[in-house]
């Protein structure tokens, strides 16, 4: 699985001014393994707008989640 994402989820701030940083993020994600993309991405968004609380968003949010699956060749 591959999680990419821009600054504005990262760099997201807490009514008290802290980041929600890469590492909360890696932390969410490693839970998170078994949802579908779509569900991870829905997990993320939901995770940032709690931790932001009514913080304002001064930053763009875009959050790609690509899972690779291998199958039988032939």
């Amino acid at each position: 699985m591959l999680v990419f994402f821009t600054d504005g989820v990262v760099e997201a701030e807490s009514p008290e001014g802290e980041e929600y940083s890469a590492g909360r993020l890696a932390t969410l994600v490693r839970s998170k393994l078994d949802l579908d993309p779509s569900q991870l991405i829905d997990e993320i968004f939901a995770s940032v707008a709690e931790f932001r609380g009514a913080a304002a968003q001064f930053d763009d949010m875009t959050v790609a989640v690509l899972r690779v699956t291998s199958a039988p060749l032939g």
